[in-house]
């Protein structure tokens, strides 16, 4: 099968859907499948990109505007030409591309499918401050239309993202729980085999902290300081 994936963000940024494709791509490929991603065409990158054998990166057009280390993308024939020979065109995320992707592809009449991991619910309220009638506008638009119409199916890692589908109006037929694959050898539960404090010269009496959680620009080092300064 040719695997198409939609996405917002790809190296040289790095955050939690990018580390998300590291995993998965290649274990798709291994399992014999075709994989091209579309992502934006970020300065200093090629248009077309080859990885490894089985997977082709894809740049899309954008006009010169970022926010957050985030770049702004358009549908262009480079992206057009990736869906229509593909047999399944994966959405990975709500933003330009994302739902141009969408749009483009039901019109190509391809089966689509969405990864869902983010609230736009929280998006416009908490981050975007955007009013209750554009909210409920927004909200609307995204629910009923975009997720209502032109997405076959979605996927979920955990009950949240399950609970915001049920309440957006999908019906469980489509909602697929697909849980994220975590390499045990990596983790080191029980008795360490090392004391982080002998070992990195922290004094005993100093607070450790440790960080869990998607790797983003917003989240950066020199943030998470700020914030545990703020804290303390």
């Amino acid at each position: 099968m040719k695997i198409c994936f939609v996405c917002d963000s790809y190296k040289p940024v790095y955050d939690g859907v990018v580390r998300y494709f590291d995993y998965i791509i290649p274990a798709i490929v291994k399992a014999g499948h075709e994989v091209t991603l579309v992502c934006p065409k970020i300065p200093g990158t090629n248009d077309y990109e080859y990885p490894f054998e089985g997977f082709t990166v894809v740049r899309s057009f954008n006009p010169g505007f970022h926010t957050q280390g985030y770049w702004f993308a358009l549908p262009d024939k480079r992206m057009f030409k990736a869906m229509k020979e593909s047999d399944f065109v994966f959405i990975h995320s709500a933003g330009t591309l994302g739902i141009m992707g969408g749009m483009l592809a039901k019109a190509m009449n391809k089966k689509t499918g969405m990864f869902v991991h983010q609230d736009e619910r929280i998006i416009f309220h908490n981050v975007l401050h955007i009013g209750n009638f554009m909210y409920n506008f927004y909200l609307t638009l995204i629910s009923q239309l975009f997720y209502g119409l032109f997405i076959d199916t979605f996927f979920h890692a955990t009950e949240r993202f399950k609970g915001k589908l049920l309440d957006f109006g999908i019906s469980e037929e489509r909602i697929f729980h697909t849980p994220f694959a975590i390499d045990d050898s990596r983790f080191y539960p029980g008795n360490p085999k090392y004391d982080i404090r002998k070992r990195h010269g922290i004094p005993q009496d100093a607070i450790v902290s440790i960080y869990v959680g998607r790797l983003a620009r917003e989240k950066n080092v020199a943030n998470l300081i700020e914030s545990m300064d703020s804290a303390m």
